[in-house]
């Protein structure tokens, strides 16, 4: 707390006006970095053309995220006193960004949306698990970024070959 209120340029008791222990202040950092993570995701979506640059943009804004901010925010994930509080807000914009991602591919596609809800979470852990080997230097951005891409859209057609009926074209 004392190099906070230092680099801050403010006193220590002035720290604790706003955060009483240094896991408060490590959870609203954490909490912060999600919404700005989801606000940048929002403003992608609303760029999105099509489905296709709709899991383009999504995924590459997650990221560049976890690129420029990935080993902050795992050090921060992992350590259980401050990740706690980011668990419940996690699962409620996961659940959002499944049933979203779900009901479009059941729309456009004609998957069944139950069908549909899985294969978005099993997407969302697939490019979960690109955030990780970014963040441990395990491939480059771009690299992870285009395979992903193509097995997300990979996986929307197979299950259009499966399951899908006569899709209705419109912007994602």
């Amino acid at each position: 707390m004392e190099r906070v209120a230092r680099e801050a340029e403010i006193s220590k008791p002035l720290v604790y006006v706003y955060f009483s222990n240094k896991t408060t202040l490590l959870r609203e950092l954490l909490l912060r970095e999600q919404h700005r993570l989801s606000d940048l995701q929002a403003k992608a979506v609303s760029k999105a053309k099509d489905f296709e640059d709709l899991i383009r943009l999504t995924t590459r804004t997650y990221l560049k995220h976890v690129e420029a901010n990935g080993v902050h925010i795992q050090r921060l994930m992992n350590e259980p006193s401050v990740s706690v509080a980011f668990e419940e807000e996690d699962r409620k914009g996961r659940r959002q960004a499944v049933e979203f991602l779900a009901s479009e591919v059941s729309r456009s596609f004609g998957v069944p949306r139950k069908t549909a809800e899985l294969a978005a979470e099993l997407s969302m852990g697939m490019t979960g698990f690109a955030g990780e080997m970014i963040s441990r230097g395990v491939v480059s951005r771009r690299k992870i970024e285009e395979i992903n891409i193509c097995l997300a859209m990979g996986c929307v057609a197979a299950l259009t070959d499966k399951y899908g009926k006569a899709p209705t074209p419109s912007k994602a």
